[in-house]
């Protein structure tokens, strides 16, 4: 979308896209989607600032697009969609601060390292064919785990 309208109109589309996320969200506090709406416009908000080289305000807002997906992981620890939203939030404030290169603003914001679910570390490597063998007996391929951890 933003190379379609350009930064500052998508910027604006955005911003506006999280005012009705938040209005949905403060009359249906409950529903977590609803809060994950919220925090992928901060992600996408972030995304045009970092673009636009206005670090200060990219970080802010995926240190807002962290907070809630650490809220919702927390809350949901075997929701798989919730944990990578977690993981995409450190890489975003990695992001900003590899460029911005202010060695005191990375030791500020890099919060504490993530914490395995339940899930995590659950799964067998057969080292001979490369497959996983998740708890439920099922098998995944190399490739297909990392097919789906990109989307």
């Amino acid at each position: 979308m933003r190379k379609a309208l350009g930064e500052p109109e998508a910027l604006q589309v955005y911003e506006e896209r999280m005012r009705i996320a938040k209005k949905l969200a403060d009359q249906d506090p409950d529903n977590l989607k609803l809060q994950r709406d919220i925090a992928v416009s901060h992600e996408r908000i972030g995304d045009v600032l970092k673009d636009q080289d206005h670090l200060t305000e990219a970080l802010q807002a995926y240190e807002e697009r962290m907070r809630i997906a650490t809220k919702l992981a927390d809350r949901d620890p075997d929701n798989t969609e919730w944990q990578r939203d977690l993981s995409v939030s450190y890489n975003k404030i990695g992001d900003v601060l590899v460029k911005d290169k202010d060695k005191d603003r990375i030791r500020i914001s890099c919060p504490t390292p993530l914490k395995p679910t339940k899930r995590a570390g659950t799964s067998r490597r057969n080292s001979s064919t490369g497959t996983r063998t998740i708890p439920n007996g099922s098998e995944t391929s190399p490739l297909a785990t990392t097919r789906s951890a990109m989307y």
